[in-house]
């Protein structure tokens, strides 16, 4: 590749961007073990890098965090 070209890989790349358990754990501010809970029972995507290694695409922990945001209730709903 040539220096007048910019290099477009890293915007490609942002959408498979992995994050270890310890890094969701750690942005949702729960164990490991949650973590763990919720890829069994199949409601956070993962995938699976080999028998040990699991690692949730960034955009899986964005769409499972936006799927359980509650909108803010105005003082006239209570």
């Amino acid at each position: 590749m040539s220096d007048t070209q910019p290099d477009r890989t890293g915007a490609a790349y942002d959408d498979l961007q992995l994050l270890t358990l310890s890094q969701v754990a750690k942005l949702l501010q729960v164990s490991i073990s949650d973590v763990r809970r919720k890829i069994r029972a199949g409601v956070l995507p993962h995938v699976r890098l080999g028998p040990r290694q699991v690692r949730v695409l960034a955009s899986d922990l964005k769409t499972y965090i936006e799927k359980r945001r509650r909108p803010l209730r105005s003082p006239d709903d209570g």
